[in-house]
């Protein structure tokens, strides 16, 4: 359940990044959101070697995640259109979706 959070996340940030295009400045060199060193993600892609996941057919977060520590873009591909797909609604104060 927390990877599948972290995952939404970044769907989140991924889906809004293109609204925030002007004023967002990802170096290319270091484009990781989640991960803030290669030394990290390199520890995270060990852990899930020894700890992997098999993701539902509908779950996007997990096959995302898994993509990332396996290397393989095929799940980040398949997350993309659903990640793209969320809408949220921004008229009000909060939103009880974006939580």
């Amino acid at each position: 359940m927390k990877h599948s959070k972290l995952i939404l996340l970044l769907l989140l940030v991924m889906r809004n990044t293109a609204l925030l295009a002007a004023t967002l400045n990802i170096p290319a060199g270091h484009p990781r959101l989640w991960f803030t060193s290669p030394a990290e993600l390199s520890q995270a892609r060990s852990w899930y070697a020894s700890n992997p996941t098999n993701p539902a057919n509908d779950d996007y977060l997990g096959m995302a995640f898994q993509s990332l520590m396996t290397q393989d873009p095929s799940g980040c591909q398949q997350a993309i259109q659903p990640a793209l797909d969320i809408q949220i609604d921004t008229s009000q104060v909060s939103s009880d979706s974006a939580r």
